[in-house]
């Protein structure tokens, strides 16, 4: 999809949508990756943006932070930096030269630019590296002084497979690692700023969700709701719109709604999609996903208006 084409989607949107996350693939490799986010906080009214990355175009990232610090002072960003393990594990999982010490260079540059600006590394547990993942968590808090981490679990998706021997080994260090990232967070020594409304909100979250993520991996079972669909969806670069990265199920192309999202959101296919998640008690390990089902969780109310308070 070209600028001109995000542009229509953001117009169609009104103000329905708060957040917008940009992933890829690598996010950065889109010269045109700071238009998109202005288009969507212009036309769409986003009150944040979340932006998954490597890390590694470090001149770029600065760039565009500087300017979203300038230009939106009131809106957040958020910047989720992936790392796979020490540094000579992460750059061969990665396949790219010196990316372990490039990614920690934006982190570290990005830590206290701006109030408005938050930022993470996220690790996924997975069979390249749930021997050392624990280890790798305290070199990184310890040695690297991040305090801010979030943990994802891998998963079957595409031509990835996990070996059904080391999925209990995989479950059983990411059950620890996330029991860790919990007492930290309690005791005030990881997570968010809690100075930050949406970073105590995001803390709460993650406490409610480790459980729930390794509770459904574990037991295969249904748990919550899934809002797929309904409150959040995904858009491909190819204008394809699924309402989640697991299902593979389209609602539709954007290129046959003339980019108008909110017409395709609102189509016959994309209700019936919705009902059939529903009435199938359809269920994953979609950390996206659980994110917005524990969100919009009646019985996880009570908490998250302690965490706002």
């Amino acid at each position: 999809m070209t600028l001109d084409n995000i542009e229509k989607i953001t117009k169609s949107c009104g103000t329905q949508l708060m957040n917008v996350n940009l992933t890829g693939g690598e996010p950065f490799l889109r010269p045109d990756i700071y238009e998109i986010t202005k288009a969507y906080i212009l036309n769409a009214k986003v009150n944040s943006v979340f932006i998954t990355t490597h890390g590694g175009f470090e001149e770029k990232i600065i760039k565009f932070a500087e300017r979203f610090k300038k230009e939106f002072p009131d809106k957040i960003l958020i910047f989720s930096f992936s790392l796979d393990g020490f540094e000579e594990s992460h750059n061969k999982i990665r396949k790219v030269d010196n990316l372990y010490q490039k990614t920690l260079g934006t982190y570290h540059k990005l830590k206290n630019l701006s109030p408005n600006i938050l930022v993470n590394i996220s690790l996924t547990v997975s069979e390249f590296n749930y021997f050392e993942i624990r280890d790798f968590y305290t070199h990184l808090k310890i040695k690297e002084n991040i305090d801010t981490i979030a943990v994802t679990m891998a998963r079957d998706e595409g031509v990835y497979k996990i070996k059904n021997e080391l999925r209990p080994q995989i479950l059983e260090e990411y059950k620890k690692l996330t029991h860790d990232i919990i007492t930290d967070i309690k005791k005030d020594d990881a997570g968010y700023s809690v100075g930050n409304y949406l970073g105590r909100m995001i803390n709460t979250k993650n406490k409610i969700m480790y459980d729930l993520v390794a509770d459904t991996y574990e037991n295969d079972k249904f748990i919550l709701p899934c809002q797929a669909g309904k409150v959040f969806g995904v858009i491909y670069g190819d204008g394809l719109v699924y309402p989640c990265e697991i299902l593979n199920k389209p609602m539709g192309n954007l290129f046959d709604f003339d980019f108008d999202f909110m017409k395709l959101w609102r189509s016959g296919v994309a209700k019936d999609l919705t009902n059939w998640i529903r009435e199938s008690k359809c269920h994953c390990t979609f950390e996206c996903a659980w994110s917005y089902n524990i969100l919009l969780n009646k019985k996880y109310y009570a908490k998250f208006a302690k965490s706002l308070l």
